[in-house]
């Protein structure tokens, strides 16, 4: 079936490494990789291109109840935007769930071709097309840290700087804000901060000043976690009382995702963890879209989350939530990232969205060097680990 695709640009000029993954065992070991933690409960859908079959966005949302709900739309969504064919993975406890048969007859009505089916379950791979083949198939087991394998592909991992996180709700924790007393050190840090920029009154200077402003707390940023693996505390209390102000937001925002650098992400997750919950929405979001922007949709969700459990109405959040879930290219972030900055605009961005729960990992974080054989699966799936 030809269908119109958007496919996003690879932008991270870094060395990688490829790994070459085969079989139902490689497809599984490739789904952390893409998502950033380790999935429960979930129906993951990873998106394939001819001819090479490979791999492009992967988008993964929680186990469903048909009767209650049906959010397997939106991975349809995903499926007839950007592949030729798909893979589905679904990670449950006991049996198959009846949400995989509602996922795949979408999949079939929307004439989107499917290579393969797995459960994951109870420590083993199995074919999982109908609950009849689930059931007779004996399945392999999944990989442990000794196949061969994943110790390739933790090495490659380890390399690259980004291991897979045991769980979505570590990738929450990740990015958890201090306390106690780190927290009131913080605090303080923040306090001084905003005195500093009250004395300097940078809301009356120049729009070209404020942007070389932000621009240079995000290269001191992103020097120090370079150098010292993390962003000391004045540096990051910069960044968030630079967060006041929508438009500070905003350019921090450009400032941060124009050099097209993904370590980005890693030097706001680190400020992130000296953010206390009250001053998270303004770093938060910015976190939210350089994630997004450099393919890492579950880490940009989890920063919604801290964003809208302090400030539920939070405009931009909901802007980013419905961006990801309506399947916006992660590369026109960029386009986006001046709205609201020209000298004599504080509009900043807008916009409405519905809050859903839905991770998707587009494929600029990985490039164009994916691929999944549909024609010989033992051939193999190659997976390159994001920088």
């Amino acid at each position: 079936m030809s269908r119109h695709r958007t496919r996003s640009s690879a932008t991270a000029q870094h060395n990688t490494t490829v790994v070459r993954l085969s079989g139902p065992q490689g497809l599984a070991l490739a789904v952390p990789q893409y998502l950033g933690f380790h999935p429960e409960r979930s129906l993951v859908l990873l998106c394939l291109t001819a001819p090479r079959g490979r791999v492009g966005p992967v988008a993964r949302i929680d186990l469903f109840d048909p009767a209650e709900a049906d959010p397997s739309a939106q991975l349809v969504a995903c499926a007839v935007r950007y592949a030729d064919a798909v893979a589905v993975l679904c990670y449950h406890d006991g049996p198959r769930p009846q949400c995989l048969d509602v996922l795949l007859a979408g999949l079939a009505g929307a004439g989107v071709s499917v290579t393969d089916v797995l459960s994951v379950a109870d420590g083993r791979i199995r074919r999982a097309d109908t609950q009849r083949r689930q059931l007779d198939d004996p399945g392999v087991p999944l990989p442990d840290r000794n196949d061969a394998q994943a110790q390739r592909l933790a090495a490659a991992s380890a390399l690259a700087g980004r291991q897979p996180l045991p769980s979505r709700e570590s990738l929450a924790r990740s990015i958890a804000g201090p306390t106690g007393q780190d927290a009131r050190t913080a605090r303080d840090a923040i306090a001084a901060a905003r005195k500093a920029r009250r004395l300097a009154d940078p809301d009356e200077s120049p729009a070209a000043t404020q942007r070389a402003t932000a621009a240079a707390l995000v290269e001191e940023a992103m020097d120090q976690h370079a150098s010292r693996g993390h962003v000391d505390s004045s540096t990051a209390a910069d960044l968030i009382a630079f967060c006041d102000t929508v438009t500070g937001r905003d350019l921090l925002i450009a400032a941060a995702i124009a050099p097209e650098n993904p370590d980005v992400v890693a030097m706001l997750v680190s400020v992130a963890g000296r953010t206390p919950d009250a001053e998270a929405p303004g770093i938060c979001s910015v976190l939210a879209v350089a994630a997004y922007r450099f393919g890492d949709g579950a880490l940009a969700h989890c920063a919604i989350d801290r964003v809208l459990a302090r400030e539920p109405g939070h405009r931009l959040a909901h802007l980013m939530a419905a961006a990801i879930s309506g399947g916006l290219p992660p590369h026109e972030l960029a386009s986006m990232a001046g709205i609201g900055v020209d000298e004599g605009d504080g509009a900043g961005w807008d916009g409405d969205g519905d809050w859903e729960n839905c991770d998707w990992d587009a494929d600029d974080w990985f490039g164009d060097d994916e691929d999944y054989d549909d024609e010989d699966h033992d051939d193999g799936t190659n997976v390159r680990p994001a920088v």
